[in-house]
């Protein structure tokens, strides 16, 4: 199970940097679904994440092989393993900034955050206003 944070690390500080640097908390949650949105990129494949995780995880990989077998030599990379986490995570959210930063996915950028179909958001809305009628009227009579 350990051997699961090699990737777990890179994985977040993508997903970290992406939500809060990258796109300042802008995002198009329905484009995120759909096939032929915004967030398809090339072919499916964000090559920024895939350069980060290649560049992030290759260090601890090592490691990783030495504590499935440990019969196979690997010096004092091993040592590294201990601590892939956050040497990943660090790592990666470096590299996945630089290259967001020199290479930005304009394509994939919002003005503000996009939540859904705006009937859904009324029906939310009419939804939300009846609950707070309801406990409104539940605390005056009590």
């Amino acid at each position: 199970m350990s051997g699961y944070t090699v990737f777990l690390g890179p994985f977040a500080a993508i997903i970290a940097v992406d939500y809060w640097l990258v796109r300042g908390r802008k995002v198009d949650v329905p484009a995120m679904y759909d096939p032929k949105g915004r967030y398809q990129y090339w072919n499916g494949v964000n090559w920024r994440a895939l350069a980060t995780l290649v560049i992030s995880v290759t260090p601890d990989l090592p490691g990783l092989i030495h504590n499935i077998n440990p019969n196979i030599p690997v010096g004092n990379a091993s040592f590294m393993f201990n601590v892939s986490w956050l040497f990943g995570f660090f790592v990666a959210g470096g590299v996945y900034w630089l290259l967001s930063t020199f290479f930005p996915p304009i394509e994939t950028f919002v003005d503000e955050s996009i939540h859904g179909d705006e009937e859904g958001d009324e029906k939310d809305a009419v939804i939300e206003e009846r609950v707070s009628e309801k406990s409104v009227s539940g605390n005056v009579s009590s």
